[in-house]
């Protein structure tokens, strides 16, 4: 079976580093200066790059939002559970982690 070749100008922008290929989305955001300022003196504290900084925060933040909203479905599915299934309910919810989600 032969692939066709695809043009390199049509494959989505990459960052390469020693020990992966992420694809990535390029976009600009305005900002005061001053939050940059915290920002690049965070990502040098830690030891990072502006863009990979900025990307582990707002991934966090957004795997925060998921979770959160995951917690809330399922505390509205348990919220309509019948009185005779309140021992299924206190299980799940013992069950249910909220631990790494806090911020």
């Amino acid at each position: 079976m032969r692939h066709a070749s695809v043009p390199l100008s049509q494959h989505p922008p990459t960052v390469f580093s020693e020990w992966n290929t992420v694809p990535v989305t390029k976009f600009a955001i305005s900002m005061p200066r001053e939050t940059m300022k915290r920002v690049d003196r965070a990502a040098k504290r830690l030891g990072m790059t502006r863009s990979r900084y900025i990307a582990v925060v707002l991934d966090g933040v957004a795997r925060n939002e998921r979770d959160t909203a995951i917690s809330r479905k399922v505390d509205e599915v348990l919220a309509q559970i019948g009185e005779q299934d309140l021992s299924s309910v206190a299980l799940f919810r013992r069950a249910r982690r909220d631990e790494g989600t806090e911020w």
